[in-house]
């Protein structure tokens, strides 16, 4: 895979079918479909493809996820952010997509939260943001629900630059038909995901030097999460983050410029 690949980044909170996804576009099954990752680790694996002869890396990026857990961002969450934006800035490649996963029909706060995190502290509304729709496969017609829905996301002021409703599973294994039930959509639902990355993904990504990218990054995280932002860390001024930053940079075997 070249340096200069294209980085998307592919989030969502656990079970929303991010690896599925990832797997529909690199026609493989590389990716594990279950995860052991819980709360809000924001731990992230790497997988390279291509599509008409460009190169991509999709990050397979553990969000936050429901439940008390998930609602609290601790050290170990911060650091993993912290190795993402790292390898992100390796190569000077940057950000060049956000794909944000989530399972309909329902809105969940932590679908909203996730889409705050990424778009607006993570990458500051500077690349494109697209929205992949999973479990929509017993639907009568699964484009119909973005036009149904697209108002309720706007009303949590969540837009979107393209959206794909899909499903990420072919279905139980039919005898008569001699394949998954759902085989068809599922067909249908690859060039859906292939076209929104062909369609928005930036030419050259966004970026920022690592360490002021992560001290943004920890600036919204404070005003994102509040007092769910365990209190040993959110007392820590300004400089000792900076300090802890680069104690984690420093550790971390990627580029730092």
């Amino acid at each position: 895979m070249s340096l200069h690949s294209q980085n998307i980044v592919v989030f969502g909170s656990t079970g929303s079918g991010k690896s599925s996804v990832i797997n529909m576009i690199r026609r493989s099954s590389e990716a594990p479909v279950s995860s052991g990752a819980s709360g809000c680790t924001f731990q992230s694996t790497a997988y390279s493809t291509k599509l008409q002869d460009k190169e991509y890396r999709l990050w397979d990026t553990a969000g936050l996820d429901e439940g008390k857990q998930g609602k609290v961002f601790d050290k170990k969450a911060f650091e993993n952010l912290c190795s993402l934006v790292g390898q992100l800035s390796h190569n000077n490649n940057g950000v060049s997509l956000l794909m944000f996963v989530m399972r309909g029909p329902r809105i969940t706060d932590a679908a909203t939260k996730n889409y705050r995190m990424f778009y607006e502290g993570f990458c500051r509304k500077q690349v494109p943001i697209v929205i992949v729709v999973t479990g929509l496969e017993n639907e009568d017609d699964m484009d119909q629900w973005w036009i149904t829905n697209e108002g309720v996301f706007a009303e949590r002021n969540m837009f979107f630059h393209g959206a794909a409703c899909v499903t990420a599973i072919t279905g139980k294994f039919s005898t008569r038909l001699g394949r998954g039930i759902h085989a068809d959509v599922y067909a249908e639902s690859i060039p859906k995901i292939e076209k929104l990355i062909q369609n928005h993904v930036l030419t050259e990504g966004w970026k920022k030097s690592p360490k002021n990218w992560a001290l943004d990054i920890w600036k919204w995280v404070l005003i994102a999460f509040g007092a769910l932002v365990p209190i040993v860390i959110q007392v820590l001024e300004q400089d000792a983050v900076k300090a802890a930053i680069g104690e984690i940079f420093d550790s971390l075997d990627i580029a730092q410029s």
